[in-house]
């Protein structure tokens, strides 16, 4: 290795990349004679360089070095905020202060090999005061063993007890958690099992979530929001601003042509596949279906237009079977016992060869919602499939 590889490796990301060896030896120099802020210090442990300057100011633009004799490597840092950012650092590289900074914990001895990292160890990177993220190096690629966090608005909490494999982080104010997990952008958060946030104020929450865009949280596992949305439920689908996915499955989007409103009504469409399977005359919502997921519930002081296309067909036959449509709207005060069909909707019989098999849209005033209420006949297995498609808006 030259005289300029080697210095180029040291000063990465300094105030100066200096490749003039007589130069670099005049900066040691200068540093060795100083104390404190723009000065040379020599530790022989990672708890002697996590104590320096701990307490004060004055590790500003700081040259640390030193042997790490019990792991048998070299131990090297700079950077103009040292210790206090840098707590729990075993091998990382990482941003601080506003200067790329380096840690290397190297058990052959060698600091400056391609992959230096010998044993996974705990690697972290944290700058409270400037709210830098890290970008750890793993055995296997880019990644970190343990959490990669700067910070929440407020502050972050740092766990040294918590080990998730492979994260990925990159941006400011980035907190990512779960395992597998990627966040990329500003105020990000990623704490779901192979869950994605990218953006700014992005939150993938449950595991396998994505957010992506600006204020996106998707909250129900398996979830996706995207540009402002929220997608609530289990795999809900949620794009634009204002839009919400509060039922299992539902597909919503959000933002109104004539957006004048939004902040106010929070306008959003949505749509959502119905099925049921009916062995007997027992009335059922289909919104529930056969694992009990969340029925359509209305928020308090909202207001639904509502369309529903609901077929059903025995089951072992071809053409034994049924078809309805309604069209109504359904509103909502403070309480569950608020909610009411406003008007009469109209239900739309397109054929029946079902004899008494039939469909109605009720206000559940016992849970707050619509139910799309289908009745089976006895003793015949009857399968059934719809969509409802609906706007809300909010009226307080």
């Amino acid at each position: 290795m030259t005289h300029v590889e080697l210095l180029e490796k040291i000063f990465i990301g300094y105030k100066k990349t200096y490749t003039d060896p007589r130069e670099f030896w005049d900066v040691l120099k200068e540093l060795a004679n100083g104390t404190g802020n723009a000065s040379l210090v020599v530790v022989d442990s990672i708890a002697n360089l996590q104590a320096y300057g701990a307490a004060s100011d004055e590790n500003v633009n700081t040259l640390i070095l030193g042997t790490m004799d019990s792991d048998g490597g070299i131990f090297y840092y700079s950077t103009d905020a040292l210790v206090p950012d840098g707590v729990n650092i075993i091998s990382a590289t990482g941003r601080g202060s506003g200067y790329w900074v380096r840690a290397v914990l190297s058990g052959s001895g060698n600091l400056y090999t391609e992959n230096p990292v010998t044993e996974p160890g705990f690697q972290f990177i944290q700058d409270q005061d400037d709210n830098y993220t890290g970008l750890g190096l793993a055995q296997v690629g880019l990644a970190a063993y343990g959490p990669i966090v700067t910070g929440e608005p407020g502050g972050g909490v740092f766990d040294p007890t918590f080990t998730t494999a492979a994260l990925f982080a990159m941006g400011m104010l980035t907190d990512v958690q779960g395992s597998g997990a990627v966040g990329i952008g500003s105020i990000v958060k990623s704490q779901g099992q192979s869950s994605v946030a990218i953006g700014t104020g992005t939150q993938a929450l449950e595991n396998h979530d994505v957010a992506f865009g600006q204020n996106a949280i998707a909250s129900g596992q398996n979830s996706v929001a995207f540009q402002g949305a929220n997608a609530e439920a289990i795999y809900s689908f949620s794009h634009g601003n204002s839009a919400l996915g509060r039922w299992a499955g539902a597909f919503t989007y959000g933002y109104a042509q004539n957006n004048n409103d939004r902040i106010t009504n929070k306008p959003y469409v949505g749509r959502t596949l119905l099925n049921y399977l009916t062995n007997d005359a027992t009335p059922v919502d289909l919104s529930d279906g056969s694992t009990a997921q969340s029925p359509f519930v209305l928020r308090d002081n909202s207001f639904w237009e509502f369309v529903v296309e609901v077929s059903a067909i025995e089951v072992g036959t071809l053409t034994t079977a049924a078809r309805w449509s309604f069209k109504g709207v359904i509103s909502r005060g403070a309480g569950v016992a608020t909610v009411a069909i406003v008007g009469v909707p109209i239900k739309t019989v397109h054929f029946n060869g079902l004899a008494t098999a039939d469909i109605e849209v009720i206000a559940d005033t016992t849970r707050g919602s619509l139910a799309v209420r289908a009745t089976g006949e006895a003793a015949t297995s009857i399968r059934w499939i719809g969509e409802i498609v609906l706007a809300e808006c909010l009226i307080a």
